[in-house]
């Protein structure tokens, strides 16, 4: 009996261990969506991600676009405040590994130069995908409202 409790007890621990990296994953789920939705989009990008919110010209693509585009804005822009963003949908799949959300974001800001307050809302559309185990954007469109 005693032996048969330690085969058990060692399968149980064997099959935890192999299915840890899937029981650690994060879903993009409705929730994990919500909650990271609100942050800087450097802090949620994937490595590679597709960042189009500039009308007429091309997107930034990747991490390095992504903070060559932060350090341009902190140099124009003073007093940013972060974006509020209220998401009208969310489309997730049915094992949580990818999503999209849409919806409006509030933009606020002063210029550098000249010191003007700039206020704004976009409309946006970001795709969320599960990349090394955390949920991540991994593409984001976004204009302001009437363009």
């Amino acid at each position: 009996m005693v032996k048969y409790r330690w085969l058990s007890t060692a399968l149980g621990l064997f099959f935890l261990i192999l299915t840890w990296p899937v029981l650690a994953q994060e879903k993009c789920d409705d929730a994990t969506v919500r909650r990271l939705g609100g942050q800087p989009a450097g802090l949620i990008a994937t490595p590679d991600i597709y960042f189009n919110t500039r009308s007429g010209e091309p997107p930034v693509i990747g991490s390095q676009g992504m903070e060559a585009l932060r350090l341009a804005h902190s140099s124009e822009r003073r007093n940013q405040r972060p974006y509020v963003f209220a998401p009208q949908q969310i489309v997730v799949t049915a094992d949580g590994s990818m999503a999209y959300d849409d919806g409006t974001a509030h933009v606020e800001y002063d210029e550098a130069g000249s010191g003007k307050h700039v206020s704004f809302d976009i409309t946006y559309l970001r795709v969320w995908r599960v990349v090394d185990g955390k949920c991540r954007v991994a593409a984001s469109y976004s204009r302001p409202v009437g363009q």
